[in-house]
């Protein structure tokens, strides 16, 4: 079976979007398929709709562009269109399937839709709102981590007490900033910008990251309509980044998102700490917690040990070899298996 992955992560490397990078990298490995993407396309929704043809990157592939199958895994919903650039896609594949990231983005989607067989998204509502809106079927297939890179392969001590990466609600982190950077107060409290945000070092930096993850007690985790900015993105979706400090060991507070999604994947008691309305509350909050962190080892290690047993990327790849039609080899079987032994470790 011939199989070609459409997505951006190689040509347009963005550290927001490497944990969905990495799974269209999972499903090359797995699939034996050639990643492509599209080079220099046009940012609003229309201009790649209307796209006639557009230049494709294939690093050491220099076939024809067609095959049996064609994945998009799609960082947001308009990266869909993007199959306008290959020309008469239709003809060239004999199926096209995508998986959506940032689903909940509406104003991405077009008619484009429609000449896809198979479309899988991140949320129920999102389901609900292709069907109605352009008459498609779909798929909720939420978001995973690949958990090798992140759960701790070793005990190390966590001298790191508070971490915050990416976006923070801006008078959580100012409260933070003041009470943790004071130099008399014996807690440390790193936070973005932590190392590149575009460009090809992200991808050698995304260790560096994990390890302070790994190295860190509390991470700081807050939804998308927590004190919302501009025209930034408002969801009550639950990324990657959640899934990946949880599985580095650390006790994540902050504002849990409301909503499906969150309850349906965050299924277990205590999976996080819920902090104040009140940033200046929050942070006594957060100091309180420091100060018994003992506490709480069992609740890390269950949520450890649930993220690794649900949220691994290979669980969604299961479903999209059902979903797709797909056969996926020993290797990744082999990858499944070493999943129940990385459970069993006692690490943190």
């Amino acid at each position: 079976m011939k199989i070609f992955i459409l997505n951006q992560g190689r040509t347009y490397p963005f550290v927001g979007w490497l944990a969905i990078d990495e799974l269209a990298e999972l499903l090359a490995k797995y699939l034996q398929a050639t990643i492509i993407s599209i080079k220099n396309p046009p940012y609003s929704r229309w201009d790649r709709v209307l796209m006639k043809k557009g230049e494709i990157v294939a690093e050491g592939y220099a076939g024809d562009i067609a095959g049996d199958l064609l994945i998009v895994i799609a960082r947001s919903s308009l990266d869909l269109a993007l199959i306008r650039a290959l020309g008469d896609y239709r003809y060239r594949f004999g199926k096209i399937v995508a998986w959506v990231a940032d689903s909940y983005f509406y104003e991405g989607y077009s008619n484009v839709v429609r000449d896809y067989d198979l479309l899988a998204v991140t949320a129920h509502e999102d389901v609900d709102f292709l069907r109605n809106k352009y008459g498609v079927e779909a798929s909720c297939v939420y978001h995973g981590i690949d958990c090798y890179k992140v759960v701790p392969q070793n005990n190390v001590a966590r001298s790191i007490d508070l971490i915050g990466f990416g976006r923070l609600p801006i008078s959580y982190l100012k409260a933070m900033k003041v009470r943790f950077h004071d130099v008399k107060n014996p807690y440390l409290f790193l936070h973005s910008p932590i190392g590149s945000t575009t460009g090809p070092d992200i991808a050698i930096e995304r260790g560096m990251l994990f390890k302070l993850l790994q190295r860190a007690k509390v991470s700081l985790a807050f939804h998308l309509f927590c004190e919302p900015e501009g025209s930034r993105p408002r969801s009550m979706m639950l990324t990657s980044r959640w899934l990946e400090s949880l599985a580095a060991g650390c006790l994540v507070v902050g504002k849990r998102p409301i909503s499906r999604m969150a309850d349906e994947m965050l299924f277990w008691d205590n999976a996080t700490v819920e902090l104040s309305e009140d940033a200046a509350v929050a942070v006594e909050e957060v100091e309180e917690i420091l100060g018994n962190f003992s506490n709480f080892a069992e609740i890390r290690r269950e949520a450890v040990m649930n993220v690794i047993a649900r949220h691994d990327w290979r669980y969604r790849i299961s479903q999209f070899s059902e979903m797709w039609g797909i056969k996926i080899g020993s290797e990744f079987k082999s990858d499944l298996i070493g999943l129940a032994l990385l459970r069993n470790k006692e690490i943190l």
